[in-house]
């Protein structure tokens, strides 16, 4: 009687551990995506500021 309480508790345990490792992974994906979002937003912005820049640069030494 031992022996399968032992063997459906490994399986319950160790079916419970997967489900928590995938739903880990899922938040760690989020995580990572959400950063190269803000990233890139950050990147995007920088870069619209350098240009704006670079514009009044060019009009100040046009005129």
């Amino acid at each position: 009687m031992n022996l399968p309480k032992a063997v459906l508790l490994t399986l319950a345990f160790g079916l419970s551990s997967m489900a928590f490792a995938e739903d880990g992974a899922d938040r760690v994906f989020t995580r990572v995506v959400d950063a190269q979002h803000t990233v890139a937003a950050k990147k995007s912005a920088q870069q619209v500021a350098s240009t704006a820049t670079q514009k009044e640069e060019n009009a100040k030494a046009c005129c």
